[in-house]
């Protein structure tokens, strides 16, 4: 049995120290922060016609409370409801203008919203991103 262990703790150091020597993938990419804190990582790919938006908020299920669990998720729903100055449902817009892809998810430390839109949408995307963060 100790043999087996010492094993799996080698062979698990192993991997480890392989995860340190991963290549970088090679994107360029630049990285900033607005003055309201919002965090921005851009890449610049005009193969296509076409921009994909995804949102990441830090929260999750992780802050829910023990004994009142699916608030994470639920919020991710709410957040496709409309907004301050948009009443309608947040997918018709998205829909018109040609937007692909689109949804929301949340895990553990994180709820995210994605969707990719014609490069002409993107100021509308924005905006709509922007007013139900708001």
């Amino acid at each position: 049995m100790r043999k087996l262990l010492l094993l799996f703790v080698l062979v698990l150091a192993e991997n480890l120290a392989q995860a340190d020597s991963v290549p970088e993938l090679g994107l360029n990419y630049e990285k900033f922060t607005l003055d309201n804190g919002l965090r921005v990582v851009v890449h610049e790919d005009r193969k296509a016609p076409i921009v994909a938006v995804c949102i990441w908020y830090h929260v999750g299920t992780k802050n829910e409370l023990a004994d009142k669990t699916g608030f994470a998720h639920l919020f991710e729903h709410l957040m496709f409801n409309g907004s301050e100055n948009y009443d309608g449902e947040w997918f018709e817009p998205m829909q018109q203008v040609g937007a692909t892809g689109l949804n929301g998810t949340t895990s553990l430390d994180r709820t995210n919203y994605f969707q990719t839109v014609p490069t002409p949408a993107l100021d509308l995307v924005l905006w709509l991103e922007s007013d139900r963060m708001g």
